[in-house]
């Protein structure tokens, strides 16, 4: 592939794969070549940005050709992305754990502005090993970029107000980060205890369906919890008691940011306003450098017009609350929500029933997994917001 410009980087991805699939460019869609790979329609989507592809980014385009397909006569059966940046880890494992055939991922090398085959479903990822050391070095060069996974995080999940989804959240934004490669150990503060009552004394593991090894999520009461024994546990999840005085102090303290859930009630915009302000209050008493991620539950995104009314509305009480307290952000829900669905409505009524249920709400209702998308994006989220 020649060295281009940004501006021509598309017609250099052409020209890589004018042998294979004689792309043909196009104007005004969300992709910006299609191809034939013997009878199967191929779409192919650059992406010249110098950063990272996201699983969230990936996620919209899978949604895009999706829709594309309901109107098409011949759907397209495969997605390349070319992406100048390389792909974070999330991206990766967004496609291993979704078993995702039809996705293809090329990053380019620097040096030599060549394509490097980044993802398949055949090879998976690009993690060829090279008994040679100068090769070795060479190809280590030339990986894509992924985020790092070193740091760990301490999360609490508060709120003074009950029925907005805290525990629910608690534990399946923990399960997201165990999917995403992470350790994970989620604290029950809460003295219902339901935590264990709805995923097990044992906690989860889940395996990678590509590597074959995958990561566990403890579920611990506080006293249970041991720093020594959890070494190796890289995020921890606090689903917190609320009444706020009560969470143990020596966890409050540790807590890297709190994700507070609220849900877009017409009626409680003030209300929920007030339980942001005593939730930080309550935090900042016993520690000074926590942040606050405000997160919207149950969230209805066809409601345009109306989620407009009640964000704004919101979003002027976020702002008075930012001016007494520092480090206080309402995440954008266009960017991550958490969506309304049955599957999170209903989850636990196993535990009531007797049946056995599935351990998260993560199951699939037709081929994607709207609670498993959802989580996956506030994972990434957290996973890039502190830099893990």
């Amino acid at each position: 592939m020649q060295k281009a410009a940004p501006k021509s980087f598309k017609e250099s991805v052409a020209i890589a794969f004018s042998k294979s699939l004689k792309p043909k460019s196009v104007t005004d869609k969300w992709y910006d070549l299609e191809g034939l790979l013997g009878k199967d329609r191929v779409v192919i989507v650059t992406k010249t940005h110098k950063s990272a592809m996201r699983a969230n980014a990936l996620m919209k385009l899978l949604d895009e050709m999706s829709e594309t397909n309901k109107t098409e006569n011949v759907p397209f059966a495969h997605l390349i992305i070319v992406c100048l940046g390389g792909f974070f880890d999330t991206v990766y494992d967004y496609l291993d754990n979704h078993s995702i055939k039809n996705v293809l991922l090329y990053s380019v090398d620097e040096d030599s502005n060549k394509l490097i085959e980044a993802y398949s479903t055949k090879n998976g990822r690009n993690i060829a090993k090279k008994a040679d050391k100068q090769e070795a070095d060479t190809d280590a060069k030339s990986k894509p970029k992924r985020a790092k996974k070193t740091k760990r995080v301490n999360i609490g999940v508060f709120t003074s107000k009950g029925g907005v989804g805290k525990t629910t959240i608690s534990a399946h934004l923990a399960g997201a980060l165990t999917i995403m490669g992470y350790e994970t150990a989620l604290i029950d503060l809460d003295p219902q205890s339901n935590l264990k009552r709805l995923i097990g004394e044992s906690g989860i593991y889940i395996k990678n369906e590509k590597s074959g090894v995958g990561n566990t999520m403890s579920v611990l009461g506080a006293k249970e919890w041991d720093e020594e024994m959890a070494k190796e546990v890289k995020a921890i999840v606090c689903d917190c008691n609320p009444e706020l005085d009560k969470n143990p102090t020596a966890f409050v303290k540790k807590f890297d940011f709190c994700i507070i859930p609220i849900t877009l009630n017409p009626l409680g915009i003030n209300k929920h306003a007030s339980v942001v302000e005593r939730t930080i209050e309550a935090v900042r008493a016993k520690n000074k450098k926590a942040k606050f991620l405000i997160l919207i539950n149950q969230y209805e995104p066809k409601e345009g017009k109306k989620n407009k009314i009640l964000l704004d509305l919101l979003k002027a009480e976020v702002d008075r609350i930012g001016r007494v307290y520092d480090g206080v952000e309402l995440i954008d829900p266009s960017l991550v929500s958490i969506r309304y669905s049955s599957q999170l409505f209903y989850w636990g009524l196993h535990t009531i029933t007797g049946e056995k249920g599935s351990e998260l709400a993560f199951e699939k209702i037709g081929a994607r997994s709207i609670p498993k998308d959802d989580f996956y994006k506030l994972g990434e989220f957290v996973a890039t917001y502190v830099e893990m």
